[in-house]
Order: structure tokens, then C-alpha cells, then sequence
């Protein structure tokens, strides 16, 4: 399960890995962030063995 979304100056991402009972949150308050690849970099640093 996955949410991205943005409003006026900020983005952020929020990716839940159920089997693994994990969640990776990204929150900016900058616009020009991409939280969605932040996100998924981080989740493939995590989980990868």
C-alpha cells in the first residue's frame, strides 16, 4: 500500500510493506522534494539483503 501527495510547498509518501510489518514516511515542506523517489530509495535500502 502506497500514498503520494502534495499541496501548496510541501510533498510527502508514505509506503507500507505489510509483510514485513514496515513503513517508510517521507515528509517535506519543500516543493521541489520528490518524496515518492526519496521514499522508494530509502525502502530499497532497507530491504534489500
Amino acid at each position: 500500500m502506497s500514498a503520494f501527495g502534495t499541496s501548496k510547498g510541501a510533498q510527502n509518501a508514505f509506503i507500507r510493506f505489510p509483510g514485513r510489518k514496515a513503513v517508510v514516511i517521507v515528509l517535506s515542506n519543500r516543493a521541489t522534494m520528490n518524496a515518492q523517489e526519496l521514499a522508494e530509495r530509502l525502502a530499497a535500502r532497507l530491504f534489500t539483503k
